[in-house]
C-alpha cells in the first residue's frame, strides 16, 4: 500500500513537470553534519535539515517543535518539566527533577555540545537552518550520543548592511518579536545581534476556578555574534547568548486518584482525600481544562552561552580548529505535581550547572581523502535541590500521623569531566565508491554527593521507629538541622543509624566507532551502508531517598545501529527521494525505576534494561510538483521491544518490561507539508500551505504494576493552516495562520505521582498572524 502511495506521488510529480515554462528544481541545503560543507543528499547518513525559512512557515519556536516536523522524535516532559527528547525510540527517558543528566539525542549550537536538555531554551532562536543527525554520534561531534543530534545553526553576520524584524500574535494575545541587525563593523570584522520576546499567551483553564488561566510566556533571549578575519589564514567567530525563561508552566489534566495505594484504601489525611475524590477526571475534556494548586506552576530559569572559535589555515590544505565554550544554566521553578487544585504534592525544583568545554581538531583533505581527528575536554560543576511538602502524601502517613515529616528535602552536587579523542576518515577508492570510518575514545568521571533531608522535628522518632521495624537495636542520635537521614538499607544497628551524605564515584569509559561504504551510480543515486555504536554516559539521581538503593548510579547505555540507505534524486532534480531501513541493539537502556521502601512503599530510582531493540524504516520526498507548488512528506516506522527481563518492584506491586516496547517510540509517525505560491503581480506573491502530523499510539512510561493497564497515550492526527501575502523577493510577508485546527485533543505524557496520576496535553486550535520585514 505504501508503495502504491509514493508510485502515486511520483506520477503526479511526472504529469506536473510538463506545466512549469521553464526547467524548476530543489533548492541546494548545505550541512555541516560532518564537519564539513556538504549538500545534504551527498551526506551518506540519515539526516533531516529545515532552514531558517521552512522554521518560520511550520511556525517553529522551539526545540519541541521539532516533533511537528521530524517524524520519529517525540518530546515529553517529566514531571519536574525537563524536556525529553527521543528519536527512533531511543531517548533519555530518566527521572530527572533538575539539570546534569547527559542527553540520549544531544544538541548543539554551532556544534558546541549543551551537556543538559535544560539549556535548550536558549538554542532556537535567530537561526540560519536546523539540522538532524539520526543514529549514534560521537565520532564527529563533541559528545557521546545514543539517539543522534540536533544542530542549531545560528544566521551568521553579513557583510552588507541588513536588518529584520518578525512580529506574531494569537488568539490567546501572545505577542512574539524576533529582530536583527547584521553588517561589516570594519573591513575585517563582522557583527550581527538578535533580539527576541515572547509575553502573554494563557491558553489553560482551571476546571474548578473562573477566570483562572494558566500558559503565559515571558521570555528574553538575545545573541551577539562577531566575526573577525584576523589574517588571511586566521578567522575569530565569537557567540555570546542570553536568555531568561519566566513562562508559566504548562499543568496536567487529572485522570487517576490511587485511592487503592494508601492504607485502607483511604487517604489518611481527610481534606486532602475528599479533595482527590473530587478532583474531576479531564483525559476526556478539551485540550484547554486544566487544574492546578493556584500560585504555582512557574518557572525562573536562565541560560548563558559563550563560544570562540578559531579556524587556522596551515597550508597543505589542512585546518586547525579551537572550540572554546562556557555555559551556565540555572533554574528555580514550583509546580504541581498531582494534577488537582489541592495543595497536594506542589514541589521546588531548583540548580544550576556550569560547563566549560575545549576541543581541537585538525583537518584536511586530498585527492581522495577527507579527513578530521581531534581532542574533547568537558568539565561541568552541578547543583540540584528539590523542596517539596509532604505532610499530605499517603505514603507520609505509613508509620502514624505522629511521624508524618511536614516537608522533605534533597539536595545533589555533581562534578562531571569527559575527556576524548576521536578521529575520522572517508576515503575514495574509486570515483562511485567511498568508505567512511570514525572512532572516539571517551573516558567521564562523575562524583555526586546526595542527601535527604526532613524537619528534624519528626525525623529523629521516624527513623527510631523505622530502625526497629529494620531490626535494630540501636537509638538513632539526635538530629540536627541539615543533617541526612539516609539508612543503610540492610538490617540491623547500621540502618538506626544515618548515613550522612553519599558520596559515590562514576568512572567509565567506552570507544564509539562507526563504519560505511557509499556507492554513487551513473544517475547519481547513492546508496549507503553503515555500522556504528554509540554510549550514553551514566548519571546518579538527583532526587530525594531514604536508603542507599534510590541512589545506585544507572551506569552508561550502548547502542550498536546496522543501517542501510539511498539518495535518488529524480525527475532532473525536481525530486529527491531519501530512504533508510535500520536496526539498533540496544543494550542497558537508563530508565526510572522504583526501590522497595520500608516505609514510603516506593520511591523513585534509575536502573538499565539490559536487552532490547529497535527495527525500523522511514521514507521521505521531497517534490517541486509545479512551478510555485512544492511537496514535502516523509514517514518513520518503528518496532522496539524489551528483549530481556526488567522488573519494576516495590513492597505492594511489581511488573516485568519484557515484551514490552520501548516508550515514547511510536509505531508510525508521519508528517506532510504542501504549499504553493503563485505571482498576483509584479509587487505581490500569496501563497497558501498546509501541514499534516500523524502520529501513532504511544507508550509513555513502563508498568509499575502487573494489575495497572498499560500507559498508552492515543494516536493523534494534527492538521495546521496558513495562507498570506509577500514580496516576490521575501523582503516583506504576512501570514494568516491556523495550528491544531482540527482541535485535536493529544496528550505528550502520562505522570503517575505519588497519590495521582496525569497527562500533559498539548495546545488545541489556536490561530494568529505573523509579519516579517527585511531591509
Amino acid at each position: 500500500m505504501k508503495l502504491s502511495f509514493n508510485r502515486s506521488l511520483l506520477a503526479s510529480a511526472i504529469m506536473c513537470s510538463s506545466m512549469g515554462t521553464y526547467a524548476l528544481q530543489l533548492e541546494e541545503i548545505v550541512v555541516t553534519a560532518q564537519k564539513r560543507s556538504e549538500n545534504i543528499n551527498e551526506v551518506p547518513m540519515s539526516i533531516t535539515a529545515f532552514t531558517g525559512e521552512d522554521l518560520v512557515n511550520r511556525g517553529f519556536s522551539d526545540t519541541e517543535d521539532l516533533a511537528k516536523i521530524v517524524p520519529g522524535f517525540t518530546v515529553t516532559r517529566t514531571n519536574s518539566n525537563s524536556p525529553v527528547f527521543s528519536l527512533r525510540g531511543v531517548g533519555l527517558y530518566l527521572y530527572d527533577s533538575g539539570v546534569g543528566a547527559s542527553p540520549a539525542v544531544s544538541v548543539y549550537i554551532d556544534e558546541v555540545g549543551l551537556p543538559s536538555p535544560a539549556m535548550t531554551s536558549g538554542a532556537s532562536f535567530d537561526l540560519e537552518r536546523v539540522e538532524v543527525m539520526k543514529g549514534p554520534q560521537g565520532t564527529l561531534f563533541g559528545q557521546n550520543a545514543t539517539g543522534g543530534g540536533i544542530n542549531f545553526i545560528t544566521a551568521k553576520p553579513t557583510e552588507e548592511t541588513s536588518a529584520g524584524v518578525t512580529v506574531s500574535m494569537d488568539q490567546h494575545n501572545k505577542t512574539s518579536v524576533e529582530s536583527y541587525v547584521s553588517g561589516a563593523l570594519t573591513d575585517t570584522l563582522l557583527g550581527r545581534l538578535a533580539i527576541g520576546s515572547v509575553q502573554g499567551g494563557a491558553w489553560q483553564e482551571s476546571a474548578t476556578r473562573s477566570n483562572d488561566e494558566l500558559g503565559d510566556k515571558d521570555q528574553f533571549q538575545a545573541r551577539l555574534l562577531l566575526d573577525w578575519q584576523a589574517t588571511d589564514d586566521l578567522s575569530l567567530k565569537l557567540n555570546v547568548t542570553t536568555a531568561t525563561d519566566q513562562s508559566d508552566i504548562a499543568a496536567g489534566q487529572f485522570t487517576q486518584y490511587h485511592a487503592d495505594r494508601v492504607v485502607g484504601g483511604v487517604h489518611p489525611d481527610p481534606v486532602a482525600h475528599a479533595g482527590l475524590t473530587a478532583t474531576p477526571i479531564l483525559g476526556d475534556a478539551s485540550p484547554e481544562d486544566a487544574d492546578w494548586t493556584p500560585g504555582t506552576n512557574f518557572a525562573d530559569n536562565s541560560f548563558d552561552f559563550y563560544s570562540l572559535r578559531a579556524d587556522y589555515d596551515i597550508g597543505d590544505n589542512m585546518t586547525l580548529t579551537s572550540l572554546t565554550a562556557y555555559q551556565e544554566v540555572a533554574i528555580d521553578m514550583l509546580i504541581d505535581q498531582d494534577g488537582s487544585a489541592v495543595e497536594h504534592l506542589n514541589i521546588n525544583p531548583n540548580g544550576s550547572a556550569d560547563t566549560f568545554s575545549q576541543e581541537l581538531r585538525l583537518s584536511g583533505d586530498t585527492d581522495r581523502t577527507k579527513w578530521v581527528a581531534g581532542l574533547n575536554y568537558e568539565q561541568s560543576d552541578i547543583i540540584n535541590n528539590l523542596y517539596y511538602p509532604t505532610q499530605n502524601l499517603a505514603a507520609n502517613y505509613a508509620l502514624g500521623s505522629g511521624l508524618a515529616f511536614s516537608a522533605d528535602y534533597a539536595a545533589n552536587t555533581s562534578d562531571v569531566e569527559t575527556k576524548a579523542v576521536f578521529a575520522n576518515i572517508d576515503y575514495n577508492i574509486t570515483e562511485k565508491l567511498a568508505a567512511q570510518a570514525g572512532v572516539r575514545y571517551t573516558d567521564s568521571s562523575r562524583n555526586a554527593t546526595n542527601c535527604s533531608y526532613g524537619d528534624e522535628n519528626g525525623a529523629q522518632s521516624f527513623i527510631n521507629v523505622l530502625s526497629t521495624i529494620l531490626g535494630s537495636t540501636g537509638i538513632s542520635p539526635e538530629f540536627g538541622v541539615g543533617d541526612c537521614y539516609m539508612l543503610e538499607e540492610t538490617s540491623g544497628v547500621g540502618a538506626s543509624t544515618p548515613t550522612g551524605a553519599i558520596a559515590q564515584n562514576l568512572d567509565e569509559n567506552n570507544t564509539s566507532w562507526r563504519v560505511g561504504l557509499t556507492y554513487t551510480t551513473e544517475s547519481d543515486l547513492i546508496v549507503y551502508g553503515n555500522v556504528s555504536r554509540g554510549y550514553k554516559s551514566g548519571t546518579i539521581i538527583p532526587s530525594g531517598g531514604l536508603v542507599r538503593a534510590s541512589f545506585t548510579p544507572t551506569f552508561q547505555e550502548e547502542l550498536t545501529a546496522y543501517e542501510t540507505g539511498f539518495k535518488a534524486s529524480l525527475l532532473d532534480n525536481r525530486a529527491q527521494l531519501n530512504g533508510a531501513v535500520f536496526f539498533y541493539d540496544y543494550k542497558d537502556k537508563q530508565v526510572p525505576t522504583v526501590v522497595p521502601d520500608p516505609a514510603f512503599v516506593r520511591l523513585p530510582a534509575l536502573g538499565n534494561v539490559p536487552e532490547s531493540e529497535v527495527k525500523g524504516a522511514e521514507l521521505q520526498l521531497v517534490a517541486v510538483l509545479a512551478e510555485g507548488l512544492d511537496l514535502n512528506l516523509s514517514a518513520v516506522y518503528l518496532d522496539t521491544e524489551v528483549t530481556s527481563d526488567f522488573i519494576v518492584a516495590d513492597l505492594i506491586s511489581s511488573a516485568n518490561a519484557n515484551g514490552s516496547v520501548l516508550p515514547n517510540s511510536p509505531e508510525l509517525s508521519f508528517v506532510g507539508d504542501l504549499q504553493y505560491r503563485w505571482n498576483l503581480s509584479s509587487y505581490v506573491d500569496m501563497f497558501v500551505g498546509a501541514s499534516v502530523v500523524y502520529v501513532d499510539q504511544v507508550l509513555s512510561r513502563f508498568r509499575d504494576s502487573s494489575t495497572e493497564p498499560a500507559p498508552v497515550l492515543p494516536s493523534y492526527t494534527l492538521v495546521d493552516l496558513r495562507a498570506g501575502i509577500t514580496s516576490p523577493d521575501d523582503t516583506w510577508q504576512i501570514q494568516l495562520w491556523g495550528r491544531n485546527v482540527g482541535n485535536e485533543h493529544y496528550f505528550t505524557s502520562d505522570n503517575n505521582s505519588v497519590d495521582t496520576s496525569y497527562r500533559y496535553a498539548g495546545q488545541g486550535a489556536n490561530y494568529g498572524v505573523t509579519f516579517s520585514y527585511k531591509m
